[in-house]
């Protein structure tokens, strides 16, 4: 039942605030004292229709909060919202036309507030919400009508229903996350193959790294060994020319003292090392590879 009714700023209303007795209550007046007010007060609560012509004059915004009573037991929707057998709607408009609902202060869409007052309100007249001509909610007249025991049974019928739809989810994400394990194990198992099927080896990566640089860099590697053997023995006075014509200047002075003869041997071994890196340079040269496409 409607257990009180708060109203501030809403059309020609300051503020006012009902207390509703259990059993029945009657609001008298003559036409025009205001009575419609607090039913489209009431209807704007329960998600109905309502703009900034509601907003009392020289208003920001008005506010509607009913709070009503719910009985335990009798399910749906309004039950589940119940907080110590409360529901309270409230709506705020503002005169900038926005306009909040909210259900026991949480913020709620107006069908989800619709949803909750169809269950809490009937209001007979224009523009009427006659829960009486809804098919959906006769099952409860038919239920209320038969008795406690017949409620009872309903709340642990909703009650195992509940539990059941939790069972379902909980199999569900269990199903999903078996599924979600089998697709990670394809794709490990993929991963796998791959990595076999590519034989690496340790050292591998750095080895490949060195044969990129060779092939980028083949046409200076070139260069630079071609210059070193034309300077050992190539056109005009190479190294190795040098090196032979100041051995066989020896010749003549290890002839006459024989302390000369080891400066020959080390001309001539270094003429020996000479000729071995001419040699070595010429392979080196022909061994610089040029191919775009390993590279």
């Amino acid at each position: 039942m409607l257990a009180q009714l708060t109203i501030r700023n809403f059309a020609l209303i300051d503020c006012l605030a009902l207390e509703f007795a259990p059993g029945f209550n009657v609001l008298t007046g003559e036409t025009g004292a205001g009575k419609s007010i607090l039913i489209d007060a009431i209807t704007s609560a329960l998600g109905g229709r309502g703009g900034p012509e509601l907003v009392r004059s020289g208003c920001d915004r008005a506010t509607v909060e009913a709070v009503f009573e719910v009985a335990s037991g009798r399910g749906g929707a309004a039950e589940e919202w119940a907080e110590d057998g409360l529901v309270i709607l409230a709506r705020e408009l503002s005169a900038g036309g926005r306009s909040t609902f909210r259900i026991n202060g949480r913020i709620c869409p107006a069908s989800g507030v619709r949803r909750v007052a169809a269950e809490l309100i009937d209001i007979h007249g224009q523009h009427q919400h006659q829960s009486l001509l809804s098919p959906e909610r006769h099952v409860d007249f038919l239920d209320a009508w038969a008795g406690e025991r017949v409620v009872a049974a309903r709340a642990r019928a909703l009650d195992l229903e509940r539990r059941l739809r939790d069972a379902r989810r909980e199999l569900e994400a269990l199903r999903a996350g078996e599924r979600e394990r089998a697709q990670r194990l394809d794709v490990y198992r993929f991963q796998v193959a791959e990595i076999d099927v590519a034989c690496l080896r340790p050292g591998e990566e750095e080895e490949l790294l060195a044969d990129r640089n060779r092939l980028a860099n083949a046409e200076k590697l070139l260069a630079g060994a071609d210059r070193a053997r034309k300077a050992l023995g190539g056109e005009g006075a190479g190294a190795e020319e040098l090196l032979a014509a100041a051995a066989r200047s020896l010749d003549a002075a290890t002839a006459l003292d024989r302390r000369a003869r080891p400066l020959q041997e080390l001309l001539e071994s270094a003429l020996e090392s000479v000729r071995e890196a001419a040699r070595g340079l010429r392979y080196y040269g022909e061994e610089v590879e040029f191919n775009p496409a390993r590279l």
